[in-house]
């Protein structure tokens, strides 16, 4: 009886099991015959004009900007100047104590001044004893004697003359100055500072010009000029569009041997908005063409630097197509074979694309 019962639950498992299969089946299964059909977007491929361009970043610096250096010990007396402010080429900005520098210079004048007046006094002798000599009053000793005296006074006095440059010089380097016109943008001393020879005392720039230095591929380099136009855009200034030109091109690599370095310059608006510092980027049209086969470079995969594949739809099918690509933009490219005008190119969906697989267009 026992194993009459479990025969009979053994067999009712066994049609549950059957009954659930048959279900899953029936309501799973499709026809072999039926057909998957992607639905992609297309545009049509057609002349127009396009613009190549090169896309880099860099740092926007005055077109002359220098630090200004202690060259002489001591302590800040003098501020002539706050920072943004304008100043003139040779404009003393800060002053070091000096005044052990003018005794020294004051010093150095009057052993120069008794040194010349030494040596206008042994020129004087000299002229005496030659014409003493050419009357055979004075001896050939006493000729040679003051001339050796003139050339010792001589000497004396160009050492004289030496020390006051000196002199000069050091009593100059107290008084701050930079060599071009611009503004003060930034200092790092106030008046009571202590400073010392390298010690930096601030920031000179002149920003009536802008300049940015950018890195070039090599891959790139060949399509710059000097003098090409470049789209500057400033990210820290409302409506911070602005235009520059190549100014130079570099003929060498940087150290990692990859790059080169191609200088922007340009002109500061009256607002004087851009600030030395800023960050840039810069568009450098290269190349132009006013006709030219174009379609959407979102269209392409399997790209490489010269050529690229598409997809383009043909009696209802997907139709895989490799191109020769020509001037590039981050939003269209030229073709310059493998396509042509009319032609509909896939720019949505293609990634799930196989060649030849059905189609229908939204």
């Amino acid at each position: 009886m026992k194993n009459r019962k479990v025969i009979i639950w053994a067999l009712i498992i066994v049609i549950i099991i059957f009954v659930i299969h048959a279900i899953i089946t029936s309501g799973s299964g499709k026809d072999d015959n039926e057909v998957f059909v992607q639905s992609v977007e297309v545009i049509e491929a057609k002349y127009g004009p396009i613009e190549g361009k090169l896309f880099y970043t860099g740092d926007i610096a005055g077109i002359n900007e220098a630090m200004l250096i202690s060259q002489t010990a001591g302590v800040v007396v003098q501020e002539n100047i706050k920072v943004g402010d304008f100043f003139a080429a040779g404009q003393t900005l800060f002053v070091i104590e000096n005044g052990m520098q003018k005794a020294n210079v004051e010093q150095a004048k009057a052993q120069f001044l008794a040194a010349e007046t030494n040596y206008e006094k042994a020129q004087k002798d000299l002229e005496r004893i030659e014409k003493l000599y050419n009357e055979n009053v004075a001896t050939k000793d006493n000729l040679e004697l003051s001339q050796l005296n003139t050339k010792a006074a001589l000497a004396s006095m160009k050492g004289a003359e030496a020390a006051l440059k000196v002199a000069e010089k050091q009593l100059s380097d107290t008084y701050i100055s930079a060599k071009f016109s611009g503004k003060l943008g930034s200092k790092k001393v106030n008046v009571g500072s202590t400073v010392a020879p390298g010690v930096e005392i601030g920031k000179v720039v002149d920003d009536s010009k802008l300049k940015i230095v950018i890195m070039v591929s090599e891959n790139d380099i060949k399509k710059v000029q000097k003098g090409q136009s470049v789209n500057i855009q400033v990210e820290a200034i409302d409506d911070g569009l602005f235009t520059g030109r190549v100014s130079s091109v570099g003929l060498a690599t940087d150290r990692f041997g990859r790059s080169y370095q191609v200088e922007i310059i340009v002109d500061n608006n009256t607002n004087r908005e851009i600030k030395s510092g800023m960050f840039a980027k810069c568009e450098v049209g290269v190349d132009r063409k006013d006709t030219a086969l174009v379609i959407p470079e979102k269209a392409l995969f399997n790209r490489d630097e010269k050529s690229s594949k598409v997809f383009i739809v043909e009696d209802g099918k997907a139709v895989e197509r490799s191109i020769v690509l020509g001037i590039k933009t981050t939003e269209i490219v030229e073709v310059l074979s493998g396509l042509s005008e009319g032609d509909k190119v896939v720019v949505a969906g293609q990634q799930r694309l196989e060649n030849n697989m059905p189609v229908v267009i939204k």
